[in-house]
C-alpha cells in the first residue's frame, strides 16, 4: 500500500472515531439543552456511537463534492443524513426488534424514524461539520506525529471494535 493512501486510511479512522466518541457527547449535551432531560440508550454498551462516526464519513465525502457552496453544503447534508437515520434506524430495529430513536411525536415525521426538526438540524450540524469541524481535524491530524496518533489510535479502536462485538452479542 502507497504512503499517501496509507495516511488517507488512517484519516478515514481518525475522523470516524472523533465523530463516534463526540457525536455521542454533543446527543446528549443537545437532549439536557433542549429536552431538559438526558436519556443514554446508544447501540453499544461503552462512549462509542458508531453513527455519528459514519455520518462524519459521509460528510467527509459530502465535504469533497460540494466545495464551500454552503447552501450546497447544507442541503447534501440534509438529504444524506436524514436517509442515513432513516435506513440506520430501519436496520437496527429489524436486526434487534428495537425502536432506538422514535419522532413519531415531532410533525413531519416519517415513520418516527426522522423528522423534518432534526433533518434541519442534521444540515445545519453537516454544514458546520465540513466547513469549520473537519477542517479543524484535518489540521490536528497533518500536525500530529503519525506513530504517536497509532499509539493512541490502535487502542481507541481496539476498545470500539471490544465495545462492538460485546454490544452486538448481548443483544442477539
Amino acid at each position: 500500500m502507497n504512503k499517501k493512501l496509507y495516511y488517507y486510511i488512517l484519516y478515514l479512522v481518525f475522523i470516524f472515531l472523533i465523530g463516534a466518541l463526540f457525536g455521542g457527547v454533543i446527543e446528549i449535551f443537545f437532549q439536557s439543552l433542549v429536552c431538559n432531560s438526558v436519556k443514554i440508550n446508544g447501540f453499544l454498551n461503552g462512549p462509542f456511537r458508531p453513527i455519528y462516526g459514519w455520518g462524519s464519513l459521509l460528510l467527509h465525502f459530502i465535504g469533497k463534492k460540494v466545495n464551500k457552496n454552503v447552501f450546497l453544503i447544507f442541503i447534501s447534508s440534509l438529504i444524506v443524513c436524514s436517509l442515513f437515520e432513516y435506513i440506520s434506524s430501519f436496520i437496527l430495529e429489524l436486526l434487534f426488534n428495537k425502536v432506538w430513536w422514535d419522532y413519531g411525536n415531532y410533525m413531519f415525521n416519517i415513520n418516527g424514524r426522522i423528522c423534518l426538526c432534526i433533518s434541519l438540524c442534521w444540515g445545519v450540524l453537516g454544514t458546520l461539520y465540513i466547513i469549520i469541524i473537519e477542517p479543524l481535524l484535518k489540521n490536528l491530524y497533518n500536525k500530529l506525529n503519525k506513530k504517536t496518533l497509532l499509539l493512541i489510535m490502535i487502542p481507541v479502536f481496539l476498545i470500539y471494535v471490544i465495545d462492538s462485538v460485546i454490544s452486538i452479542v448481548s443483544k442477539i
